[in-house]
C-alpha cells in the first residue's frame, strides 16, 4: 500500500507561502496560473536548474524507494499465495 499513497510535502498543506519561489514541485505548481508560471520560467532562466535538479533527485529517490517497496509486496503476496496452496492441499489428504 505503501507504493500508492502519494509522498506530498505534508508540511505545506495549508501554507501557501513560499509557492511563488517555487517552480518545480507540483504541489507549489498547482496555485501558479498558467500565464504568471510562463513569465518567471522566461524570466529565471539558470537560476532555476538548482530547483529542478533538487526536485528530480528527490523524486527519483521516493521512486526507487516505491519500487523497492513494490517488489518487496509482489515477493510477499507470491509466498502467501504458495501458502494457501499448500494448506489446500494439505486440507484435502
Amino acid at each position: 500500500m505503501l507504493t500508492v499513497v502519494p509522498r506530498l510535502q505534508w508540511r505545506a498543506c495549508g501554507r501557501r507561502s513560499d509557492w511563488r519561489q517555487n517552480t518545480v514541485y507540483f504541489g507549489h505548481l498547482r496555485h501558479w496560473d498558467p500565464d504568471d508560471l510562463a513569465a518567471q520560467l522566461a524570466a529565471g532562466g539558470p537560476p532555476e536548474l538548482p530547483q529542478l535538479a533538487a526536485q528530480l533527485v528527490a523524486t527519483a529517490r521516493i521512486a526507487w524507494r516505491k519500487h523497492a517497496w513494490l517488489q518487496g509486496s509482489l515477493a510477499a503476496f507470491a509466498l502467501g499465495i504458495a501458502c494457501l496452496l499448500v494448506v489446500a492441499l494439505a486440507s484435502r489428504a
